[in-house]
């Protein structure tokens, strides 16, 4: 995994993560050419950003496994607005991924 501290000028290159899964940076996931998942800001203070290619679903889980919030989107949406401060799980599904990611609300 490829870290790095200012996502500026990002170039997908094959099969990668790019990103923190903490700081208030982004995670961006990259499978192929075919799309993509960002999800930013990640800690993040009253929502955070979730963006990808067409439609997408997405589903947040405490750390429990307790699902807390579900939705969907086009393109992209704002999303944890009711989310106590911690750490959460959320899985994100587009017609050609489904990721899981750690954020952090502080």
């Amino acid at each position: 995994m490829e870290r790095i501290t200012h996502p500026i000028n990002l170039v997908p290159v094959g099969t990668h993560e790019i990103g923190p899964l903490f700081g208030n940076q982004f995670n961006e996931f990259h499978a192929d050419d075919s799309g993509m998942i960002l999800c930013y800001p990640n800690t993040f203070l009253n929502a955070f950003q979730i963006q990808t290619d067409g439609n997408f679903e997405y589903l947040i889980f405490d750390m429990a496994g307790n699902e807390l919030e579900k939705g969907a989107g086009r393109m992209s949406a704002a999303v944890g607005e009711k989310l106590l401060n911690g750490l959460y799980m959320i899985q994100i599904k587009n017609s050609n991924k489904n990721k899981i990611l750690k954020v952090e609300k502080n």
